[in-house]
């Protein structure tokens, strides 16, 4: 369990730049008067709502929401909702801006961008 907290910190942090940096390129503040502004960010996920991706997915969105004092909601969309169920097309949605967050293993980026091709150890004998 303490990978899954690792997980969800970083991308608690993720969030929180994210917002921070969105806040700034508009011209407006991440923080007013010291309270998050109301938000609500869509998360892209690739795997089933029952798979690790999504159960660490929603407990970001739990984390951001409960640092936040609810200003900044997740919503999180397993399975690829978003995109109709095609992780190529959920990577792509979430370049053009269709969604803000996204959780994808390299071997899905791996068809947009070969670099991101990666051999991990359990899979490369």
């Amino acid at each position: 369990m303490k990978i899954g907290k690792r997980i969800a910190a970083a991308l608690f942090a993720a969030c929180l730049l994210s917002v921070s940096l969105t806040a700034c390129g508009g011209g407006g503040n991440a923080v007013t008067n010291g309270e998050y502004q109301s938000v609500n960010l869509a998360m892209a996920v690739n795997g089933t709502d029952t798979q690790i991706d999504s159960l660490v997915a929603n407990y970001f969105a739990d984390l951001v929401m409960e640092r936040s004092g609810g200003a900044v909601v997740v919503d999180v969309f397993p399975n690829d909702t978003l995109a109709g169920g095609n992780a190529t097309k959920g990577i792509e949605y979430i370049a053009v801006g269709g969604s803000d967050l996204g959780a994808y293993a390299t071997s899905v980026l791996a068809n947009l961008e070969p670099k991101m091709s990666v051999a991990t150890i359990p899979w490369s004998f």
